[in-house]
């Protein structure tokens, strides 16, 4: 049994003997009380806090506006602790779910914003995905990054690999959209259990290669969805 089935299927991932972790988390998803359309894609932040706890680490879900953030779809989740709380801290990773709308509430937040920049001076993991890589502004000038389509013209100073479902430059991760959520947790998985090399390694392939099939079905889901939009609507005799 490998590594990777273990971090899918088993609520710990302590193993005596073989992995110690002790990586700690921020997700930030950008609810809105007054607006729905500016709230986070709900996967692209839970898939992360389920990948990461289920690999040991500590993660903690922070309430932008409130104490149980709600998601662009009205899926509530119940915060860990608030941004007030949050914005001192010093931890391994901070993760800025996306949504265009949430991601533009995230990089208009100035709380979020010291937050994320006295983390990438520290040389902390900052990821982000979908739209949310504008959130991270100018700290990704020179980087080389992927982001959802469309989201690349905010970002002209970035080095965009647009088919790319994951992009790891420096401490700065970066992937495309809700059909790459797996794969960005499981590489951010492998960058914070660093002391399991064959975790590290197994996660980066099958990030790289078995989720590849997932970015295609979306892509696919994406085109049929946009071909049934753009066709004359039925009219009966």
């Amino acid at each position: 049994e490998d590594a990777l089935t273990r971090l899918r299927c088993e609520p710990e991932l302590i193993v005596p003997g073989e992995v110690t972790i002790l990586a700690h988390a921020l997700v930030i998803p950008s609810d809105n009380i007054k607006d729905q359309r500016r709230r986070d894609e709900e996967i692209e932040a839970i898939a992360v806090v389920d990948v990461l706890r289920r690999a040991g680490c500590t993660v903690q879900l922070v309430g932008v506006d409130g104490a149980q953030p709600r998601g662009s779809h009205g899926i509530a989740v119940a915060a860990d602790i608030s941004l007030d709380a949050a914005a001192d801290q010093m931890v391994d990773a901070v993760v800025l779910p996306g949504g265009l709308k949430g991601a533009e509430t995230l990089r208009d937040n100035a709380t979020v914003q010291a937050l994320v920049r006295r983390h990438a001076s520290a040389n902390k993991i900052c990821a982000a995905i979908c739209a949310a890589p504008i959130a991270l502004g100018g700290l990704l000038d020179g980087k080389r990054i992927t982001c959802y389509p469309g989201v690349e013209g905010q970002l002209p100073q970035a080095q965009v690999l647009a088919h790319s479902p994951v992009v790891i430059d420096a401490h700065f991760i970066t992937s495309r959209g809700p059909g790459t959520a797996i794969a960005f947790a499981l590489n951010l998985a492998a960058r914070l259990c660093g002391d399991d090399p064959r975790l590290q390694a197994e996660a980066r392939t099958t990030a790289r290669a078995a989720l590849q099939a997932r970015l295609d079905l979306w892509d696919a889901l994406l085109a049929q969805v946009r071909g049934a939009a753009d066709a004359p609507l039925a009219t009966g005799a």
